[in-house]
């Protein structure tokens, strides 16, 4: 599926199951720009302006798409779900939103109104940069992150939610609240604040 779809009072798309999309445009829509179900995959398209900009159930595949200004996130996506290579900003709260047991990996996300990514149990988020955002960079739980960049951020650069997730290889500086809050192993060779001592 490709095209653009703007102006509707519920969801741009409403895929089933096993859905592909691709190339598609999703504008001004009054709920998800795109919505797909299990184990969907969505590619190359751009949410921007609706209420959420792309919603993907479990075990689903969201890359390579843009999305920024819509009023809630820019992408929601269930458990066991990879979302890589996108970028995300200017959105009302978080930037990437991923269920248990994903893969978060070279996504950009900047200025968005909460987090700019808040995973879940069992995920790994990688190589992502995160920025300006105005809460945490990362937000994770029993989750391993590492080689990330989380800078400039209103919030704390790193925060773990519940205690057994660790971090490694990333790159914090300049948040506002902190380096790392909550307990989590710090696995080595992270840069904080210019400093190889980290918490």
């Amino acid at each position: 599926m490709n095209g653009r779809i703007s102006g509707f009072a519920s969801h741009g798309v409403n895929a089933r199951e096993y859905a592909h999309i691709r190339n598609v445009v999703a504008v001004s829509n009054g709920g998800w720009g795109i919505k797909v179900r299990h184990r969907a995959v969505v590619v190359e398209s751009t949410g921007s302006e609706n209420v959420v900009g792309i919603g993907a159930a479990d075990g689903s595949v969201v890359a390579r798409n843009v999305a920024y200004g819509n009023s809630v996130d820019w992408i929601i996506a269930s458990s066991g779900s990879s979302i890589v290579g996108n970028s995300s900003y200017d959105n009302g709260d978080d930037g990437i939103e991923a269920g248990t047991s994903c893969v978060v990996r070279d996504n950009a996300v900047w200025s968005n109104g909460d987090d700019g990514i808040d995973a879940e149990n069992g995920s790994v988020v990688s190589d992502n940069a995160t920025r300006d955002n105005t809460g945490n960079g990362i937000t994770a739980c029993l989750s391993l992150v590492r080689a990330n960049a989380a800078t400039n951020n209103g919030g704390y650069g790193l925060e773990f939610l519940c205690p057994g997730g660790s971090y490694r290889e990333n790159l914090i500086e300049g948040n506002t609240m902190g380096i790392v809050n909550g307990s989590a192993t710090n696995a080595g060779a992270n840069v904080c604040n210019g400093s190889l001592t980290c918490p």
